[in-house]
């Protein structure tokens, strides 16, 4: 496990309240409603969760509830890419954060349905869901590029304790960053998929206590920038506004 150290070059910062937008900004000052444009790129059969984009510019989506991967076309309609964990399983699980590398190989995030309620879990300390035995599928699934075969790359069937993987980053060296929902932390696993590591579970990637916390999910999306010297993550926030925002910030190298 590692948090903060001389040697970790990555640095954490925590935002609240993230709404992701694509924006189109003109060379001049128009007025506010004129710096945007957003229209309905595409209609699908199910809830698209997770969103990435390859080096061609192409567009694809999770959807969550059937647990397909999708590229997403210019007139609206979408091509099939592949089913995670299988097609036997579709429903079975969320199939949630989307990445791709370098190669084009797309990475996943999946969680299998437990018996267990999740939404009871998130508040239980003990998380009687994620240590259901039962549930074997949840971790990290990478596409190939070319033959688009489904592979898992760490998962609990190899005896890694994940709870609920939701989103995932990778650097250019093929680590892959996942954010854990309910244990509020964010795993390391390389490029093999042999070494994962508790990358960290500092204190502020954990939901604000009772009363500001309406719900408690901990550490949600996460993304790398450009320069791979911060990882950038959300978390449920304090929608009472008693948390000082400037608190947020953590640097980890």
């Amino acid at each position: 496990m590692a948090q903060s150290g001389p040697r970790q070059k990555e640095r954490l910062r925590i935002l609240s309240w993230l709404i992701a937008c694509a924006f189109f900004f003109t060379s001049a000052s128009p007025p506010a409603t004129a710096q945007f444009k957003a229209w309905v790129m595409a209609k699908l059969p199910d809830t698209p969760e997770g969103l990435g984009v390859d080096s061609h510019g192409n567009l694809y989506a999770t959807l969550m509830h059937i647990g397909e991967v999708v590229m997403l076309k210019d007139d609206g309609s979408y091509d099939h890419i592949a089913w995670v964990p299988s097609q036997e399983e579709s429903g079975n699980g969320d199939l949630i954060g989307l990445d791709l590398d370098q190669s084009g190989n797309i990475y996943v995030a999946y969680t299998g349905h437990s018996k267990r309620d999740f939404r009871k879990d998130l508040g239980d300390p003990f998380h009687p869901a994620c240590r259901d035995a039962t549930v074997t599928k949840s971790g990290v699934y990478k596409i190939d590029a070319q033959t688009r075969k489904v592979t898992p790359l760490a998962t609990k069937a190899e005896g890694w304790p994940f709870c609920y993987p939701d989103d995932v980053a990778i650097d250019s060296s093929g680590n892959v960053y996942m954010t854990d929902l309910t244990y509020s932390g964010i795993w390391k696993i390389s490029p093999d998929g042999k070494k994962v590591d508790l990358w960290s579970a500092h204190p502020l990637l954990n939901w604000s206590p009772k009363p500001y916390s309406g719900f408690p999910l901990g550490v949600n999306d996460l993304v790398l920038d450009k320069q791979q010297k911060n990882i950038y993550a959300v978390t449920d926030g304090d929608p009472h506004g008693t948390q000082d925002p400037d608190q947020g910030g953590w640097d980890g190298r």
